[in-house]
């Protein structure tokens, strides 16, 4: 599986958790999809992309240290949102994610920076 492929997987996880208004941590995560969480990192980095060239809420906000509750060192917020991590996640709870259809991994791909 490559990581658009994986970006795609994560995209269901995190849509369906931010439906339920629940935080994940990288832990759970990982053992979700059966990756080690510290192979996470570029896995969630296309998801990013694509949210921010959509302009979508970050929805990688969500994934969170099982120690800090916080992102891990290392995310990035969309400038609009003033490094506020609270208010990132609340536009991603508050955002119908169910209701749009889930992005191919060409498309996260194509938002990708290379």
């Amino acid at each position: 599986m490559n990581k658009y492929q994986r970006a795609l997987q994560l995209w269901s996880l995190l849509a369906l958790a931010a439906r339920y208004q629940q935080l994940l941590s990288y832990d759970l995560v990982g053992q979700l999809i059966g990756v080690p969480e510290y192979g996470l990192g570029p896995l969630l980095d296309p998801v990013y992309y694509y949210c921010m060239a959509q302009n979508l809420p970050p929805l990688t906000a969500i994934a969170i240290s099982r120690v800090t509750g916080r992102p891990q060192q290392g995310f990035q917020l969309p400038p609009n949102y003033s490094n506020d991590v609270d208010a990132a996640q609340a536009s991603v709870f508050a955002f119908d994610w169910v209701s749009r259809a889930a992005p191919s991994p060409q498309d996260f791909e194509a938002a990708h920076p290379a």
